[in-house]
This record gives C-alpha cells, sequence and structure tokens, in this order.
C-alpha cells in the first residue's frame, strides 16, 4: 500500500525501532505523532523534506544524535515536541527560521553549548521549555516575543532581557528587566512528573490513535 497521501499519523504505545529516512518521502504529512514509542537512532535529515507539517511531537523516546538542522525548512511547523529524549549536540540556530512556530519543547535531553540568538525571532512563539539540558551562555533577548505565556529553562545561564509584555504574565519577571537566576524563573512555572511526562500543547488530528498491544 502507498502512504504518499496520508496527512495525519498518531501512533503511541509501540515499539517501532528507529525513524526510517523514508519518512521524508511522506510530503503530504500535515501532522506527526509519535510519542512514546521506544524509537532509537537518530531524527533523519529527511524529515526537513516534509514541508507540509504543521505539528511534530516525538516526546518521550529514545532518539539520539543532533537535532537536524532541516528543520529549520518546516515553514508551517506550529508545534515543535522533542521532550524526553537522548538528543545531544547544539540547538540548532535553523530553527529560528521557523516564523510559525508556537510551541517549543526540546526539555529533558542532552543539548549543550548556548541558546541560538534567532529563537529571539520566533514571534508566534507561546511556549519555550528548554529545562533539563546542558545549556549555558547568554539566552537571548525575547523583547519580540509578545505572545510568550510560558518560558521553562534550567542551566548556567547569563540571562537577556524578559518579554516586552512579560507585566501580563505573572510567572514571568518585570517588563526588560534583566534576569539574575534563569533557576528562579523554572521554579515559578509548574513541573510534571518525569514518570508521565507533560500533556502536549495541542491536541492530535486523528480522535482515535493507533495503540499497539506491546506494552511501553
Amino acid at each position: 500500500a502507498s502512504f504518499s497521501h496520508l496527512e495525519s499519523l498518531h501512533i503511541e504505545g509501540a515499539d517501532l525501532g528507529q525513524l526510517p529516512k523514508s519518512i521524508g518521502d511522506l510530503t503530504k504529512l500535515q501532522f506527526l505523532w509519535l510519542p512514546r514509542n521506544k524509537l532509537t537512532g537518530q531524527v533523519p535529515d529527511s524529515i526537513g523534506k516534509l514541508a507540509n507539517l504543521e505539528s511534530l511531537n516525538l516526546n518521550m523516546n529514545a532518539l539520539e544524535g543532533p537535532i537536524p538542522s532541516s528543520v529549520g525548512s518546516l515553514a508551517k511547523l506550529t508545534n515543535l515536541e522533542l521532550w524526553s529524549n537522548h538528543l545531544s549536540g547544539e540547538l540548532p540556530a535553523e530553527v529560528g527560521s521557523l516564523s510559525n512556530l508556537e510551541h517549543l519543547w526540546l526539555g529533558s535531553n542532552r543539548i549543550s553549548g548556548t541558546v541560538p540568538a534567532s529563537l529571539g525571532n520566533l514571534v508566534k512563539l507561546i511556549d519555550l521549555q528548554l529545562s533539563d539540558n546542558y545549556l549555558n551562555g547568554q539566552l537571548p533577548s525575547f523583547d519580540k516575543l509578545s505572545n510568550l505565556k510560558t518560558l521553562y529553562v534550567t542551566g548556567s545561564f547569563t540571562c537577556g532581557s524578559a518579554p516586552a509584555n512579560v507585566a501580563e504574565h505573572s510567572d514571568l519577571p518585570a517588563v526588560g528587566q534583566e534576569i539574575a537566576d534563569c533557576s528562579a524563573i523554572d521554579s515559578t512555572l509548574p513541573t510534571a512528573s518525569p514518570s508521565e511526562g507533560p500533556v502536549s500543547p495541542v491536541q492530535s488530528p486523528v480522535q482515535s490513535p493507533v495503540q499497539s498491544p506491546v506494552q511501553s
């Protein structure tokens, strides 16, 4: 059977192995949700070929290696969730070119280095979750992020200024205030049980996701 016209794929609780390079051939995909499937290996570069993709959820797997810079080609992406994997390397600056991105969840990985300044250009961003990685250095200025409601970070940071509209959000510091201790930001935001993980900020378009008899 051909899956070339597939628009939504949601599988959860299976044992899927690795993401094949051929995933990039599903160019009609708008929603790709594969959380909790014991996925291993790397996120293939071919993921950047999914030009119609709006939501990518690979939470709570065992994916490793770097986040491919090709994700910067996903111009329609509004939701990027890679929470709780073993991803490493630096956060690619190309993520900052995702001009429609609203939710960015990269927490509980092994991402290192600095947070690219390009993230300060994600003007539609609502949620930014970078906690529990090995990030350090200067956080970019979030002055342009007028829609930001949740900022969740931990690490050895010298922080930039808070978002311009931050007075509207009780969980963020005062307008333009230099943040001296990023861990103070983190402590003001709700935490989730590591065993269950956070609830995705968006809903799957598939009402009855495919369930595997294999227990996770």
